[in-house]
């Protein structure tokens, strides 16, 4: 019988697959300045697998409590300036028990949060997305009349330099080039370039899963 935990990492690995295809749809919808229903469908699977993986490893965590099986199991997730002091109580709301079951994990869950570490800013953001369908709103960044210059390569990969005849901004991210314009998409919701968001948020949940399972 699949754990709770081994679903959650068969979780990522399909958002795995389907960020490994986002250059694809990335590739046809930069060339069409516009937000393909193709890429609508990949990017709403990566952020709905990865908050799909968060939530078995709470109810992986729910299986270690006494009080039998609940359906109101959510991975405990703080938003941007949530206060520390008010952790517990989040996580006795998401997971019930837990707090009685096993305290030695809640300073676990704390360490994952955004106010614990700048390096969680994802987090909060991932729920946000996930939130009232926001992972749908998807925009195309565009900067035109770039000068591409080639650099070389560094590391097996091609450096270039664009130099921008507009002062709008451009987000670090994939960036798509051709016939002197770069495309990027963001998140408006967040305003985070897509890949790099979804790069980090999956790199993030893997950590998470393994921390868990090393605790349990």
């Amino acid at each position: 019988m699949t754990t709770r935990f081994e679903m959650a990492e068969a979780l990522v690995a399909w958002a795995k697959k389907r960020l490994a295809e986002q250059d694809m749809y990335q590739f046809r919808a930069a060339n069409l300045r516009l937000v393909t229903t193709d890429l609508q469908i990949s990017v709403k699977e990566i952020l709905e697998h990865l908050r799909s993986a968060l939530d078995y490893c709470a109810r992986g965590l729910h299986d270690l409590c006494p009080l039998g099986p609940s359906c109101n199991v959510f991975f405990p997730i703080a938003k941007c300036g949530f206060l520390s002091k008010d952790f517990p109580s989040l996580v006795g709301q998401r997971i019930p028990g837990l707090l009685n079951a096993r305290p030695d994990l809640v300073p676990v869950l704390q360490s994952f949060q955004e106010f614990a570490s700048p390096n969680n800013w994802w987090l909060p953001d991932l729920a946000t997305l996930c939130n009232e369908s926001k992972h749908e709103r998807l925009s195309v960044q565009q900067a035109v009349k770039v000068a591409i210059t080639s650099l070389g390569s560094r590391d097996g990969k091609r450096v270039i330099e664009m130099d921008r005849s507009d002062k709008a901004p451009l987000k670090l991210g994939r960036v798509w080039m051709g016939n002197g314009h770069g495309v990027t998409f963001e998140f408006d919701a967040i305003e985070q370039e897509t890949t790099h968001f979804l790069e980090t948020a999956l790199g993030g949940v893997v950590g998470i899963i393994a921390e868990l399972k090393a605790r349990i």
